[in-house]
C-alpha cells in the first residue's frame, strides 16, 4: 500500500520517482479544468493512479478514503456519507453533496453515485477546501475529480484476477482492451465481475453477509477527424447487488444506562435479553443475529467531450447524461425478536430514481504569456424521485387507532420526494503573470439554482420486507401521527431560487522549478433544499469562506518532496441532518441551519526515494473542526433519557464535528528487490487515525475510537510489469472499527454499528500489453 497514496499536495510517491528518474517531467493533473503540473498547482490535492488502485485491489471510493487523511466516506440506511477536512453532507435524500465527484467533467449528484466511480481509471485526484470556481456551487468542502483510462493510438490490453484466501471469498476478474481502428479513432472496452460471500457472521441464519454480486462495463470512443479537433466520449452501465446489506451488529446491549433510576421503559434489547441471553452484544466481534437487508443498485452515464482548436484558444464543450435507481432494505433495530406481524422490528427501505442532463463549454487561452484566462458557462436539470418507507413493528401502535387497526397491525409509514432543479451557472478565470516567478489568478463563478419539489407522508400497513404497503384512512392516519411523530404537510414555499457570486483569489511564487508557495481565498456556497424525511424541513443555502496557504518544494536532486498546506474555513448557515428520538422510540430526521462552524489544520505530505529500490512516503493531516455556533441541537441518548425526549435540546457551540479526527494518515514504504530478470516489491503501509463521533449529536456512544491499520503487498514480476503476482493483506492487525454507528430506537444506550473488514489476504494476478 505504500504506493498507493499520493502527496497530500505532490504524487503518488512511486509513480513520481518513476517519472522523475525518467525525466519525463511532473504528475499532470486537471484540478483546475487545465492539464498542469501537479507541482504548480496552488491547491491541496491527493493523487492516487489507477495502476496503484488495481495494484491494492482498491475497487471502491470508501475503500480508498479509508486510506487518506482527513477524507471519510461510508455508506448508511438512507444515503452514503462523504467528508473532507471534517465537512460534508448528512444522511438526507434531500441533500446535494458538499463534496462534489466527477467523472472525466461530468457531474454525478448523489451520493450513491460513487459506488463504481473507480472502475478502469487513470487517476484520481482529491481536491480538497471549495473547488467552487470550476467545479460548481456544490464542491463546497472538496471534490474528487475522477479521470478514466482513455483509447490509445497502440493496441492495449489489461487483465486482473484476485481471490482471498480466507473464508469472505471476496473476487474480482477485470479486462479492458483498446484498438486503434485509424489513425485518428481508436476505441477501448472495458469490465469487471466482482464480489464477496461476506466477512461478518449471521447466527440467526447461518451464513455471511454481505454478498456482494457487482458488474460495471464502459465503452470509450477517442477521434480525432481532423487536425484541431478531439472527441473523447464514453458509455457505462453498472449493476450492483448486495444481500445482508448493511449488516450491523449490536453494541450495548444489556445497555449501559440500564442503571439510571427511573429507566424502567420497556424496550427491544430487554427483549432480546429475554429469548438470547446468551448473545449479549457489548463489542464489536463480527457476529451478528439481524434479518438480513439487501441494496439493488444500477446506474447509466453516458458522456462526450469535444475540444476545438480556434486559433490559439481552445473551445471545449462536455454533455452528459446520468441515471441510476437505488432501492435499499436496512435494519435499524438490527436483532432477531420478532415485530409485530412475525417480521423485523424497524425495517427501513429506500428507493431513489434520479436522472440529470448538463452541458458545460469553456474557452481557454493559452498558457505561458502575461495573461491567461478561461471563459465558461454551465447548465444542468435534473428530476429526483425519493421514497424512504419505515416499518414500526416494534410495538403494537396500531392499538391507538381502534377499531380501524388493532395490536395486531402492522404499522408502517413511508414519504414521497420529488424534485426538479435547475442551474445555470457562468464562471471565469484571469491569471497574471508579471514574472516567471509571480501569479495573481483570479476567480469568479455566478450561479443561479431553482428547486421545485413537493412531498407526500403517508401512514398504512405493510409487510416486513416493506413491498406491500396499503394506506389507511385520513383519520386514522392522523390519530397515529400523533404518536409516531411527522407530518402530513407539503412544503410551505415548494419553489425556491438561490444566487450566489462566488469570487477566488490565489497568489502564487515560485522561488525556483523546485520550491514553491501560494496562498488563497475561495468563497463557497450550496443551494438550499428541501428535506426528504418525515417532517416538511425545508433548509437554506450554506456558504464558506476558505483560506489557505501552502509550499511544496524538492530536494536533493528531486529525491526528496515536501509539502505542507495551513488552512481554515468558516461556514455559515451549515445544513445539517441529525436522527433524534420521539416519545413513540421512532426516530426521526430533523434538519437545521447551523448558526456557524469551522475547519482549520495543517496538511504535511512527503516522499524519500533513497535510491531506485527504496523509497518512503508519508501524509498526514492534523484537523480542527467544531461548530462555533450550534444552540439548539438535537440531544444525546443519554441526554434525551434524562431530560425527555420532547423538549432536549442541547448547545454544541464549541463541540468537536462529527467524521473529523484530529490526527489521521498513512504512512509507507516501497521496497523493489532484484531477483535475475524479475523483481520481487514489498510495499507495507500504516494507516492511524485518532477517534471520532459518527453523529452530529456528539454522542459519546456514537463514537469510532481511534485504530491503526496495517497493510502490504508482496509482488512478485519481471521489471517491465508485464505481469505480475501480488499477495495483498488489507488491516493485518485486525482492527475492528465500524464504518457507522446510530441508536437503536426504544433503547437508551444500545447502537446498531456497521463493522468494517477485518484481516483479509488475497492473492492476485495482473497482466498489461
Amino acid at each position: 500500500m505504500a504506493a498507493l497514496i499520493g502527496m497530500g499536495n505532490s504524487a503518488n510517491a512511486q509513480d513520481r520517482v518513476q517519472v522523475s528518474a525518467a525525466n519525463e517531467g511532473e504528475i499532470v493533473v486537471t484540478a483546475q479544468r487545465r492539464a498542469q503540473s501537479l507541482q504548480n498547482v496552488p491547491i491541496s490535492v491527493s493523487v492516487v493512479t489507477g495502476d496503484s488502485l488495481q495494484k491494492a485491489a482498491i475497487r471502491s471510493i470508501d475503500d480508498l478514503a479509508n486510506r487518506l487523511p482527513a477524507v471519510r466516506i461510508t455508506q448508511a440506511p438512507a444515503a452514503d456519507i462523504l467528508n473532507i477536512r471534517g465537512f460534508g453532507s448528512g444522511i438526507n435524500s434531500g441533500f446535494e453533496q458538499a463534496v462534489a465527484t466527477f467523472v472525466d467533467g461530468s457531474y454525478r449528484g448523489r451520493s450513491r453515485a460513487i459506488r463504481a466511480a473507480l472502475f478502469d481509471i487513470e487517476r484520481v485526484e482529491v481536491l480538497k477546501g471549495p473547488q467552487t470556481t470550476f467545479f460548481g456551487n456544490n464542491a463546497i468542502a472538496g471534490a474528487l475529480n475522477i479521470t478514466t483510462r482513455k483509447p490509445g493510438n497502440d493496441f492495449q490490453v489489461n487483465g486482473s484476477a484476485l481471490h482471498s484466501l480466507e473464508g469472505d471469498d471476496e473476487f474480482s476478474v477485470e479486462g479492458g482492451i483498446s484498438l486503434p481502428v485509424t489513425d485518428r479513432l481508436s476505441v477501448r472496452a472495458a469490465t469487471r465481475w466482482s464480489g464477496m460471500n461476506g466477512f461478518i457472521w449471521n447466527d440467526l441464519v447461518d451464513q455471511s453477509a454481505p454478498h456482494q454480486r457487482d458488474w460495471v462495463g464502459r465503452l470509450s470512443i477517442a477521434w480525432e477527424p481532423v487536425e484541431g479537433i478531439k472527441s473523447n466520449a464514453r458509455l457505462d452501465r453498472g449493476v450492483l447487488r448486495q444481500e445482508g446489506y448493511l449488516a450491523s451488529e449490536v453494541i450495548g446491549c444489556p445497555s449501559p444506562y440500564a442503571s439510571i433510576a427511573g429507566y424502567t421503559q420497556p424496550n427491544v434489547c430487554t427483549r432480546y435479553l429475554a429469548g438470547y441471553g446468551d448473545r449479549a452484544e457489548g463489542r464489536l466481534d463480527l457476529h451478528t443475529s439481524a434479518p438480513s437487508g439487501h441494496s439493488h443498485y444500477i446506474y447509466d452515464e453516458a458522456a462526450i467531450t469535444n475540444r476545438v482548436a480556434v486559433g490559439d484558444h481552445a473551445l471545449t464543450a462536455t454533455t452528459s447524461y446520468f441515471k441510476h435507481h437505488s432501492r435499499t432494505l436496512a435494519q435499524l433495530i438490527p436483532l432477531p425478536v420478532a415485530g409485530v406481524g412475525g417480521g423485523a422490528l424497524f425495517p427501513n427501505a429506500s428507493n431513489e430514481g434520479y436522472h440529470s442532463l448538463a452541458q458545460e463549454i469553456r474557452l481557454e487561452s493559452p498558457t505561458g504569456g502575461f495573461i491567461e484566462y478561461m471563459l465558461g458557462a454551465y447548465y444542468s436539470r435534473s428530476k429526483l424521485s425519493a421514497d424512504l418507507e419505515s416499518g414500526f413493528f416494534f410495538a403494537p401502535f396500531g392499538v391507538f387507532a381502534a377499531p380501524v387497526t388493532t395490536a395486531a397491525t402492522p404499522v408502517a409509514g413511508q414519504i414521497f420526494l420529488d424534485q426538479k432543479d435547475r442551474t445555470f451557472s457562468g464562471f471565469g478565470s484571469l491569471a497574471l503573470n508579471p514574472t516567471e516567478r509571480l501569479q495573481l489568478s483570479l476567480g469568479l463563478r455566478y450561479s443561479v439554482v431553482r428547486k421545485r419539489a413537493s412531498r407526500l407522508s403517508l401512514l398504512g400497513t405493510d409487510n416486513s420486507e416493506l413491498t406491500n404497503f396499503v394506506s389507511l384512512p385520513d383519520t386514522t392516519q392522523d390519530t397515529l401521527r400523533a404518536i409516531l411523530g411527522g407530518s402530513a404537510a407539503n412544503y410551505s414555499n415548494p419553489v425556491r431560487t438561490d444566487r450566489k457570486f462566488m469570487p477566488s483569489i490565489n497568489l502564487r511564487y515560485k522561488f525556483d522549478e523546485d520550491f514553491m508557495t501560494y496562498a488563497s481565498y475561495t468563497k463557497g456556497f450550496k443551494a438550499g433544499g428541501f428535506g426528504g424525511s418525515s417532517l416538511p424541513d425545508e433548509f437554506g443555502p450554506e456558504d464558506v469562506d476558505a483560506y489557505e496557504a501552502g509550499a511544496k518544494l524538492s530536494l536533493l536532486g528531486r529525491k526528496l518532496f515536501l509539502s505542507i498546506a495551513a488552512f481554515r474555513s468558516e461556514y455559515k448557515g451549515l445544513q445539517e441532518a441529525s436522527n433524534i428520538f420521539t416519545p413513540a422510540g421512532t426516530i426521526l430526521s430533523v434538519i437545521r441551519n447551523v448558526g456557524g462552524a469551522r475547519s482549520q489544520g495543517i496538511e504535511l505530505a512527503g516522499s524519500f526515494r533513497i535510491s531506485s529500490a527504496l523509497s518512503f512516503n508519508s501524509e498526514m493531516s492534523w484537523l480542527d473542526a467544531k461548530y462555533t455556533s450550534f444552540a439548539n441541537a438535537p440531544c444525546t441518548s443519554l441526554q434525551t433519557l434524562m431530560v425527555g425526549q420532547a423538549r432536549c435540546v442541547q448547545d454544541l457551540s464549541g463541540k468537536r464535528r462529527p467524521w473529523a479526527p484530529t490526527l489521521s494518515g498513512t504512512v509507507g514504504a516501497s521496497l523493489a528487490l532484484p531477483v535475475s530478470e524479475y523483481q520481487l516489491r514489498i510495499d507495507p503501509s500504516l494507516y492511524v487515525s485518532k477517534g471520532y463521533y459518527q453523529s452530529a449529536t456528539i454522542d459519546a456512544i456514537i463514537r469510532q475510537p481511534g485504530f491503526a491499520k496495517l497493510d502490504a503487498v508482496i509482488s512478485f514480476g519481471p521489471t517491465t510489469r508485464v505481469w505480475e503476482v501480488s499477495l495483498i493483506g488489507r488491516n493485518l492487525t485486525d482492527e475492528r472499527t465500524a464504518s457507522f454507528r446510530n441508536n437503536v430506537g426504544t433503547s437508551f444506550g444500545t447502537v446498531f454499528a456497521v463493522p468494517d473488514r477485518g484481516r483479509s489476504v488475497s492473492l492476485q494476478i495482473s497482466f498489461r500489453r
